[in-house]
């Protein structure tokens, strides 16, 4: 399906995108897709930059065709995808931040801290979930041994080194 953009619709499509604070995850996305288009790029490509299907790309441009970018940006009754937003979205800079600062070790932790920075209470796995999206990951804790003997150690690896030596000066 061609769609043809005239220089002000391309203006105001990268307008829209630029001016609006407070816009919406799914606008951006419909807006990018229709910027992407107007560029020519194919739309398997902007489907796969966007993560959505081929059919939504072409269900963007059906509905910036028909109604143009009013039609885009309206919030309809019929509109099937539900993505809310998070509620700790406007903490998330300082919880970086903090959490960078001095790391948890659990996501008890965590969701402590969450409460005591934005008085925001989350489930284990919500706080796991935005753990991950903030770029930490899981560790498993090895375990010490109980009655090691470190001298005893360091004698075994010096007998093997030198085991070790003396086959290559016979070879």
């Amino acid at each position: 399906m061609e769609l043809e953009f005239s220089s002000s619709e391309i203006t105001d499509i990268g307008g829209a995108l630029q001016e609006e604070e407070g816009l919406k995850r799914k606008f951006r996305r419909k807006l990018m897709a229709l910027k992407m288009r107007s560029s020519g790029i194919p739309v398997k490509m902007i489907a796969s930059s966007l993560d959505v299907s081929q059919r939504t790309v072409s269900n963007y441009t059906c509905e910036y065709r028909s109604g143009g970018l009013k039609a885009t940006l309206e919030d309809s009754v019929e509109d099937r995808t539900y993505c809310p937003d998070s509620s700790v979205e406007p903490f998330w800079e300082g919880l970086e931040k903090d959490f960078r600062r001095e790391p948890v070790g659990c996501a008890k932790q965590a969701s402590v801290r969450i409460v005591k920075l934005t008085g925001i209470t989350l489930s284990p796995s919500q706080t796991r979930r935005l753990m991950t999206k903030l770029g930490m990951s899981y560790r498993k804790a090895g375990q010490i041994p109980g009655k090691a003997d470190g001298q005893l150690q360091l004698d075994f690896l010096c007998r093997i080194v030198n085991s070790c030596q003396a086959k290559s000066s016979r070879s």
